[in-house]
């Protein structure tokens, strides 16, 4: 671990928007992908989700870390 201090650059609204908005992408990626899944779809296609969750994890990471 770095000793290092980090930048935080966002306040406590801008957190909890980023925190919001990833927890609502994971959401709608997940039901999104078990839908896909039950409906048999193949995994290349199922590969449109992928930027519906990095949005997701970004948000969430980017509220934890308040960068």
């Amino acid at each position: 671990m770095s000793t290092t201090p980090r930048l935080r650059n966002i306040g406590t609204r801008e957190r909890r928007q980023r925190r919001v908005f990833g927890a609502w992408s994971l959401l709608v990626g997940t039901v999104a992908a078990c839908a896909m899944w039950a409906a048999g779809a193949p995994p290349l296609v199922r590969l449109v989700l992928a930027p519906i969750f990095l949005g997701g994890f970004l948000g969430v990471i980017q509220a934890r870390e308040s960068t």
